[in-house]
């Protein structure tokens, strides 16, 4: 085995030691602002090393970034503060940091694309509230620098979103109201 390949567990333990935070491993990418946790992965992998290393990234933006002293109130409220922060922090690691755009977009694309990318069903049949969320998540993603190819995914979005409110203000009009006898608008 090419001792390059176990290296990545021992430079993310060095940053966090650097940083005073401590990493672990996991089922997931996460932080509290005091440890930050990651995926365990394949190190014979090179996609899934650079994957972990935006999510080291990413994190390490939440701990630089975030302020945690911010209360959590409803979850869709914190939802949509975490999708608006991930893009803030991603913005000001690029600033800081000059391959950090590169690996955020690696990231983003692991993430959001390829077989990732919902399909035109699997939104329609999403829940209301997904929608409206994902429509977010996808926007915001799209205007970070290298990550405009999400914009189409925003579209689609947009579209089940405007379909969803449409119906929803059907039903609360009255669909006698709304119709015509011919069923048109």
């Amino acid at each position: 085995m090419n001792p390059i390949h176990n290296a990545f567990p021992i430079v993310a333990s060095a940053i966090g030691k650097k940083a005073n935070i401590e990493i672990k491993w996991g089922k997931q990418a996460c932080t509290d602002g005091n440890w930050i946790e990651l995926p365990y992965f394949d190190p014979q992998s090179e996609r899934l090393r650079r994957l972990a290393l935006g999510k080291l990234l990413h994190e390490c933006g939440h701990v630089r970034f975030t302020d945690f002293s911010v209360p959590e109130t409803q979850p869709l409220h914190e939802q949509l503060f975490n999708i608006f922060e991930d893009g803030r922090i991603e913005r000001c690691m690029m600033g800081e940091y000059g391959g950090a755009q590169k690996l955020l977009m690696e990231m983003a694309h692991e993430v959001f694309l390829g077989d990732a990318t919902p399909t035109k069903d699997e939104i329609i049949n999403e829940d209301p509230t997904q929608k409206l969320l994902n429509f977010v998540l996808y926007q915001q993603r799209a205007q970070l620098p290298g990550q405009h190819e999400l914009q189409p995914i925003a579209g689609e979005y947009l579209q089940e979103v405007e379909n969803t409110w449409v119906m929803f203000g059907a039903a609360m009009a009255g669909s006698n109201d709304f119709f015509t006898e011919d069923g048109q608008s």
